[in-house]
């Protein structure tokens, strides 16, 4: 029995939890680096903006291109920083 770990390996619709939950890891970093615990921010910053692989493999599981996503990140960036010295 063969095991693939490649998104899009399988039928769609087989595709659709998993691409869920990849989906819901990228939501709680975005919540976290939005947190005003500090800890959160700075380690959902790192993973969001440092130069993780972890990243792009999070990204491309959701079915979302991390080249896309982090410009737009990086747009909001200032305004994440306004509301957390608010």
């Amino acid at each position: 029995m063969k095991t693939t770990l490649a998104f899009g390996s399988r039928e769609p619709s087989q595709d659709i939890p998993e691409r869920r939950l990849w989906l819901a890891v990228l939501r709680q970093a975005v919540e976290d680096w939005r947190s005003p615990n500090l800890r959160q921010q700075r380690t959902a910053e790192e993973f969001l903006f440092g130069s993780h692989k972890d990243f792009g493999a999070v990204c491309s599981n959701a079915g979302i291109n991390p080249g896309s996503l982090s410009p737009k990140l990086v747009r909001v960036k200032p305004h994440i920083s306004i509301v957390r010295k608010s």
